[in-house]
């Protein structure tokens, strides 16, 4: 188990609930139901402020994660090449061992 991913799990969930509430604040507002309070008003920054951050480090993670699958593709391919070249020499090599062998 992935305590890291799971410890992530569970703040995206109550990060999750805490959204619910605002949009329950808003829904309450806008259909005339309820006024929100000076107090909520400032819970619900503070909860759009949140979800920003987060969202700013998710796509910092996915960049992070593009930048290290471009990284390893470019690795994967000089590897692809060095492997066709040695697999060019190994043949080079053979012939020069059979021309020798027939020479024997």
């Amino acid at each position: 188990m992935n305590l890291h991913f799971e410890g992530n799990k569970l703040y995206y969930m109550e990060k999750e609930a805490e959204l619910f509430k605002c949009l329950e604040y808003l829904s309450k507002e806008l259909s005339n139901k309820q006024q929100m309070s000076e107090e909520e008003l400032w819970e619900v920054f503070h909860i759009c402020a949140d979800t920003a951050a987060i969202y700013r480090h998710i796509t910092d993670y996915f960049s992070t994660l593009d930048k290290l699958i471009f990284d390893a593709r470019l690795e994967n391919s000089k590897l692809k090449q060095e492997l066709y070249d040695l697999k060019k020499l190994n043949i080079e090599l053979q012939d020069k061992v059979d021309r020798l062998l027939d020479g024997i």
